[in-house]
């Protein structure tokens, strides 16, 4: 950890305060944390905005230190400062061009400060779980419009001028139920539409009577665990697997088990007793591997062994070829299949709609959950949503998403090929997809990952960030579905430069 500590007595400090003051004022200082999951870039503007816009320690006009000096003194690399020094700029905080000087810029009037830290010690332990095990802090909203985020659907396709019409035309005479509220499962035309797309794409087996409308696969997954598990219960988890699965395992206290990913899937053979198994049997992040056959039997014979649920994301089915693996839900013989997925990467982030299709023997007791707390999705979205799904255009754009994603995927694999790196393994696979994981033969760490991206306009994970126990494998994972073929290349060569 490195900590340098600014000063200022009685009035407003200059720079040269800051960085040579004693450092035994407290409260006043740059705090670096080296073993934070927060990119340095972020801690460091966090930091120096606070010190500009909420304390008002240095006067409009203040010049602040060269980034090469500051980068110095904190012991930092220099590409770390520009990227704190342009988001302070674009917040109209400082003024200035690299090589030219920077200097504060007075508060605009009214401009409203962040919130300070929040106080650790007033947490709950469950909270400080959460925290430490959740995706929250590993996230940098500002980089999903950057290349390679992964989980972002390619907007460029969407046809919002036809989604502006459905919500115009509801909108024009609304009915009374979109006023006030849906039913408690979600609007019975819009899971109507559910059932019949999953049909059509998945081949999964319900009746509308069995979907529950949810925020998400992860909101879903949220109401599953509290719904069928207590405090304390085992769940298997994939490893390495998706970081919301174990947010909300540890947001509700259950003891977790991961459970190691090879070449088949999950090693069934390798879990211990548990209450649940929350796994992506089609297409599983961030390595892109497909269950085979023999493991989906031993799973289905495990659970009714057991006594045991079995919740199947299904995020990847918009993104997926004709030919890919069916859904373990088709052959669920037991009811004890629960199957999630969302809209979010078919059509857009905020959209913040998806759905569970629950066994039968689970739809009256989770309806009772859901009268209590309610499904969190406006009945506006579940309308609209209702009409796009059953408007003629729709299974148009559901073509349109797959080839478009299959397109980005090759240019994609072409660019990676060419840049002949040896040190570097696709993991390719048949089955389509919205990601592509890239091995390393070195170690890539998350932070540093996250420093060298901002500045290259890239958005990187490794895939470390999915392991919840030890690290086996080293890489990144490339989310390509939301990035036009023309930017591509490029994209990857800076990527070879971040990575080498």
């Amino acid at each position: 950890m490195t900590v340098e500590t600014a000063v200022g007595p009685d009035e407003l400090a200059t720079w040269d305060d800051v960085l040579t003051g004693p450092a035994s004022t407290p409260g006043w200082g740059l705090l670096l944390d080296r073993d934070s999951h927060e990119p340095m870039y972020q801690q460091l503007y966090t930091q120096l905005r606070d010190l500009i816009v909420v304390r008002r320690q240095f006067a409009p006009g203040t010049r602040l230190p060269a980034s090469r000096t500051l980068a110095d003194e904190l012991g930092i690399s220099r590409n770390t400062v520009l990227l704190a020094y342009q988001r302070l700029r674009e917040d109209n905080c400082i003024d200035g061009a690299p090589g030219a000087g920077t200097i504060v810029l007075a508060p605009p009037r009214g401009q409203a400060a962040p919130p300070s830290p929040a106080r650790c010690d007033a947490l709950s332990d469950r909270a400080r779980a959460a925290i430490a095990n959740g995706p929250g802090h590993l996230i940098d909203r500002s980089a999903c419009n950057r290349p390679f985020a992964v989980g972002m659907p390619p907007l460029d396709v969407f046809p919002s001028a036809l989604w502006g019409r459905l919500t115009a035309n509801r909108l024009r005479k609304p009915p009374v139920r979109l006023l006030s509220d849906c039913e408690t499962l979600g609007f019975a035309p819009l899971r109507e539409a559910i059932a019949a797309y999953l049909g059509l794409m998945r081949g999964v087996r319900c009746r509308a009577e069995q979907i529950v409308v949810t925020r998400g696969a992860e909101n879903a997954l949220d109401l599953v665990v509290r719904s069928l598990l207590e405090p304390g219960d085992p769940v298997w988890l994939e490893e390495p697997g998706t970081i919301e699965a174990r947010a909300v395992a540890t947001w509700h206290g259950q003891r977790i088990h991961p459970v190691p990913i090879d070449e088949e899937g999950l090693v069934v053979s390798a879990g211990p007793d548990a209450r649940m198994a929350i796994v992506s049997p089609t297409r599983q992040l961030p390595l892109g591997t497909a269950m085979s056959a023999r493991r989906r039997r031993e799973l289905l014979e495990w659970a009714n062994r057991n006594n045991s649920w079995i919740v199947e994301l299904d995020t990847e089915a918009p993104f997926l070829s004709p030919d890919a693996p069916p859904p373990l839900q088709t052959q669920d013989t037991n009811g004890q299949v629960i199957y999630a997925g969302t809209f979010r990467n078919l059509l857009f982030p905020e959209v913040r709609a998806g759905y569970c299709v629950l066994p039968e023997s689970l739809v009256d007791p989770i309806s009772a959950v859901l009268w209590q707390s309610g499904s969190g999705v406006s009945a506006l979205i579940q309308h609209v949503l209702a009409d796009f799904i059953n408007y003629q255009y729709f299974p148009r754009y559901l073509r349109r998403v797959r080839d478009v994603s299959a397109s980005r995927r090759e240019t994609l694999l072409t660019a990676l090929r060419g840049e002949s790196a040896d040190w570097l393994t696709l993991r390719e696979d048949k089955s389509g997809g919205s990601f592509l994981a890239c091995l390393t033969d070195h170690p890539v760490d998350e932070n540093t990952l996250a420093d060298r991206a901002g500045p290259a306009s890239l958005s990187l994970h490794s895939i470390d960030r999915y392991y919840a126990g030890q690290r086996d494998l080293s890489g990144v994972v490339l989310g390509y579905a939301a990035v036009g073929e023309p930017a591509i290349a490029p994209a990857v060569r800076r990527l070879m430069k971040v990575l080498g």
